[in-house]
């Protein structure tokens, strides 16, 4: 880890550097799972999981936003011998790896980061927040629902996120009009389980319900509410 560079918001940070000096070898057997025929693969496997690291970090919404930052030194410090099209990228998380993929690979990367930088006396998780992002939903989708604070049909991502790195930790998708606060503590439970340890939990006010204050008190968190 010589040359490591925090990547707390409050300094300037080269996401592609930090990210190009994790070991991803832990991992190695795990993304291969993913490939029928692993000697046909094009882009190392790393590098495409780097590049997924990067979408988090940057908190990119679209892989547009992501491809237009893959210049040439980019491409290289992730691993690539040459840079993947936006049909690749898409296809490789959406397709090859998959919602359920991503799940179980965002968990143990959130695991490599988090030791990566407790090397440097950095501890991951120490303040989460919990929100909700709306996502608008096309008319013909039967799945979403109509959300009468957005007066939109869409679905609601549920996330906790570490308040230091910005790094989401855990998510639920849900429809735009189911109630919030039934998804806290399960995002709680399974950010514990990965190994995390906050100690100050800051909720939307959208998750203001009693078992939400009452579990995180009796574990000893700081709950803070903004209204």
């Amino acid at each position: 880890m010589e040359g490591f560079i925090d990547p707390a918001p409050n300094t300037l940070v080269d996401a592609v550097l930090f990210i190009s000096f994790l070991d991803l070898s832990p991992l190695s057997a795990l993304l291969r799972k993913f490939y029928r025929e692993p000697y046909k693969i094009r882009h190392p496997p790393e590098a495409m999981l780097r590049l997924f690291a990067i979408q988090k970090l940057r908190g990119h919404k679209f892989l547009s936003e992501l491809d237009r930052e893959l210049d040439d030194r980019a491409v290289k410090l992730l691993g690539f011998k040459y840079k993947p099209s936006y049909k690749t990228v898409w296809h490789w998380l959406n397709k090859r790896i998959g919602p359920e993929g991503l799940e179980v690979i965002h968990t143990e990367l959130m695991k490599l980061i988090k030791q990566a930088l407790a090397t440097q006396g950095i501890q991951m998780a120490k303040t989460i927040a919990g929100d909700a992002t709306h996502m608008q939903a096309p008319p013909q989708d039967q799945e979403a629902a109509y959300n009468g604070h957005y007066k939109m049909r869409c679905y609601l991502l549920h996330h906790l996120i570490c308040a230091k790195t910005g790094l989401t930790l855990n998510w639920i998708v849900a429809p735009g009009n189911v109630d919030e606060g039934q998804f806290m503590l399960p995002m709680l439970a399974k950010t514990m389980a990965d190994g995390f340890k906050p100690e100050v939990l800051v909720l939307d006010n959208g998750y203001a319900h009693y078992f939400n204050y009452e579990i995180p008190n009796l574990l000893g968190f700081k709950l803070l509410v903004c209204i």
